[in-house]
């Protein structure tokens, strides 16, 4: 039905439109969807949860090569994954713990062996004989004894830090 100043609508004429229409609704979905993707995605990957401050405390007690160093987890909770680093001269010594729990819940236990405590030295021997490489060598930590600083890192249940001296134990 048609009027007087348009065309008559014809089965053929409705459908023709509707066909021309279709890639035009077809393209502004897509266009849509793509932006709004652009929109709602990362340009990267995730961004690393930011370091908190954790509380610790690191103490030595003890005399020369008889000296002990306690660690100790002064939050109320577990932390997981932990890097103990203690600086002796201008040197760094680590050790690697799985965990170290809340001293509210257990007191701490005192690291008794240094030599759990090293760095690895990339260049600090000669090359190999036979093969002719340079050797790493791991150097330990051959007491507790005048320890400057000690460093704490924890990657669970968040990343974590804590830097500070090395005090008598009180």
């Amino acid at each position: 039905m048609g009027t007087l100043d348009s065309e008559p609508v014809t089965p053929d004429r409705s459908i023709m439109d509707f066909l021309l229409r279709t890639p035009l609704v077809l393209y502004a979905t897509i266009s849509a969807a793509g932006l709004l993707m652009l929109a709602c995605g990362s340009s990267g990957p995730p961004a690393a949860a930011p370091v908190q401050l954790i509380s610790a405390q690191v103490c030595a007690q003890g005399e020369e090569r008889a000296t002990v160093v306690y660690v100790r987890n002064l939050d109320d909770f577990a932390w997981g994954d932990v890097a103990v680093t203690v600086t002796k001269g201008d040197l760094d010594y680590t050790k690697q713990v799985l965990e170290l729990v809340s001293e509210s819940t257990e007191a701490a236990a005192p690291f008794t062996n240094s030599l759990d405590f090293a760095f690895d030295d990339p260049g600090g021997s000669a090359p190999s004989k036979v093969t002719g490489e340079q050797v790493h060598e791991r150097r330990p930590l051959h007491n507790f004894g005048n320890l400057a600083s000690a460093r704490i890192v924890v990657t669970t249940p968040y990343p974590g830090e804590w830097e500070g001296e090395v005090p008598p134990c009180s």
